[in-house]
């Protein structure tokens, strides 16, 4: 009797073991099914058909296919193909990582990718694509990590926040896609290292998101980008930065916690003010481009001499070009103008190294050649008043009004002793009013701001 027990127990046990062994084969065969049906479907609605694709050999063994286990399609590489036609939706492949169809001589809409729920890297540029279907990045993968759209002949389109799905994107490649508009506070929301969005209809200020973000290579040239630059010394992972032929404006910062640049390509907008001098102590630099600005200051020798770094700054208006320092008088103008982030206009209108040589806004002593007046009123400069004013020795008048300055008015400026006019009105100066020699004529109205009846 327990002997039968026992072989009735062990018949069980080893049908059981079948069964599951039948259940695992039978799921492979299903797997393997749905793959080569998709590849059979995708064999017969892409124009040509690719060389070695034959319904006589594993899909496995095709040119440009990659498989994993259980003949899982994990990468298909079409790219420089002379493709011209790839099916309207991609077929279900639901281990494909790897998408490619670049270089070949695709048109019209993007194909449907919904089907790829794997994907992580899709290659679509340099092709004739011209339309992209509305949901198309809703519907691609939330896995993906790398997008490719360059040189497609697309209408006018601005940047998809849908990008925000793709937790892990890495890298976003659009160059000359005819995009337009801003560029959206968005690239930080993603662990992104290379974005290139170069040679696009792109306006409107660096977003000040970048300074939050992870982005190592970044290369916006050929577009109508304007504003300043600051957000790039902020850009802490930052290897290299191709910003040329842009509109941008204002001084270059320091990029001191910079620790990896490598390359800065800024030439051709119109940058101004002083070459930061930590540039050219950068250990990591080994590449710098500022040709065709509008920089000001001494010639930064120290650049052009480390041997470690190839640098162009040909077209600037640098004080001299031998490395000198600049006049006395220059060197103040230039520290007082910092204060206002080195406006353009002051740029185009002071060249040379003698302020007192049809330097627009300044007067100066015949005789002695020192600056006796500087007349800013009206020119809406924003930022603060610089101490620098007070190196100014023989200055007499100072005319500030009808600008946008803040801050206060900085207590040197008691000390100037041939000041006999002062006009700060119709700004939004603050904080207490410095006590003058009571021969100064002051003029303050028109800022709400001060300290009312607070002298210092």
């Amino acid at each position: 009797m327990e002997a039968n027990k026992f072989k009735l127990s062990f018949f069980c046990l080893v049908l059981c073991f079948i069964l599951l062994l039948f259940s695992l084969l039978s799921t492979t065969v299903i797997a393997a099914a749905d793959d080569t049906a998709a590849m059979a479907m995708l064999m017969e609605t892409i124009i040509p058909t690719p060389s070695n694709w034959s319904k006589n050999s594993s899909y496995c063994q095709w040119k440009g296919v990659i498989c994993e286990a259980n003949n899982r399609v994990s990468a298909i590489y079409l790219g420089s193909m002379s493709l011209n036609v790839v099916p309207p939706q991609f077929p279900t492949l639901p281990k494909l990582k790897i998408l490619d169809i670049s270089g070949n001589n695709l048109s019209g809409s993007f194909p449907s990718l919904a089907n790829l729920t794997s994907l992580q890297n899709v290659f679509l540029e340099h092709n004739n694509f011209n339309n992209i279907p509305k949901g198309f990045f809703t519907e691609l993968a939330t896995t993906l990590q790398l997008l490719t759209l360059s040189n497609n002949p697309f209408p006018s389109w601005t940047i998809p926040t849908e990008l925000t799905r793709f937790s892990g994107l890495k890298e976003f490649w659009c160059d000359k896609a005819n995009l337009r508009g801003q560029i959206p506070e968005i690239f930080h929301s993603f662990p992104l290292i290379k974005l290139s969005l170069s040679q696009n209809n792109l306006s409107g200020p660096l977003p000040d998101s970048f300074g939050n973000s992870t982005i190592q290579y970044m290369w916006l040239y050929d577009q109508m980008l304007s504003g300043p630059i600051d957000v790039l010394s902020k850009m802490t992972s930052l290897i290299e930065a191709h910003i040329s032929r842009n509109q941008f404006t204002g001084p270059i910062p320091d990029f001191s916690n910079c620790k990896s640049l490598q390359e800065i390509r800024l030439d051709n907008n119109s940058l101004t003010g002083v070459v930061p001098p930590s540039l050219s102590s950068q250990s990591s630099l080994r590449s710098v481009n500022l040709t065709a600005n509008k920089l000001q200051g001494p010639f930064p020798v120290s650049l052009i001499n480390n041997s470690l770094i190839a640098a162009n700054l040909d077209g600037n208006n640098f004080c001299t070009n031998t490395g000198n320092s600049c006049d006395p008088q220059v060197t103040t103008l230039l520290e007082i103008v910092a204060g206002f982030r080195y406006p353009l206009e002051l740029s185009d209108a002071w060249t040379g190294n003698d302020a007192c040589k049809n330097w627009r806004f300044v007067k100066c002593d015949s005789k002695n050649r020192s600056i006796i007046s500087i007349d800013f009123r009206m020119q809406h400069f924003g930022g603060t008043l610089s101490p620098a004013f007070a190196n100014l020795s023989e200055l007499q008048y100072l005319y500030l009004n009808g600008n946008n300055l803040t801050g206060p008015i900085p207590q040197s400026l008691t000390k100037l002793p041939h000041l006999q006019l002062l006009d700060v009105s119709n700004n939004n100066l603050s904080g207490k009013i410095p006590s003058f020699n009571p021969s100064v004529t002051l003029n303050i109205s028109g800022n709400p701001l001060f300290l009312k009846g607070k002298k210092g």
